[in-house]
């Protein structure tokens, strides 16, 4: 995986990719098919995602008054048509919404 400098402000929005990438570069580096590679970049954005979601305020305020709010980490595979549930998932229910790590503990 080679990320470049990408002019603004196409870099400015994938920068969050670029940061993921290098955050996890070891991990990713390892995995030597690429597809799998591919998968396994994707797979950590959503969870990135997630974890996101979870500190907008909207989503911190609906759970402080208590409304029965989770978010899912799932993704979409195009190769096999399948949805899968990355099992990441935050909620009050579960009482995990204290952290942000919460969204982070497959990755």
């Amino acid at each position: 995986m080679e990320f470049g400098r990408l002019p603004d402000p196409l870099g400015q929005w994938l920068a969050p990719l670029h940061e993921l990438y290098e955050r996890n570069r070891a991990q990713l580096d390892s995995i030597h098919d690429e597809q799998a590679r591919w998968d396994r970049f994707c797979e950590m954005n959503v969870i990135e995602q997630v974890r996101v979601a979870c500190e907008l305020p909207i989503i911190r305020k609906a759970w402080e008054r208590g409304e029965p709010l989770a978010v899912h980490g799932w993704i979409y595979s195009v190769a096999d048509g399948r949805l899968r549930d990355l099992n990441v998932t935050v909620s009050p229910e579960l009482g995990n919404t204290k952290t942000v790590q919460a969204a982070s503990t497959n990755d």
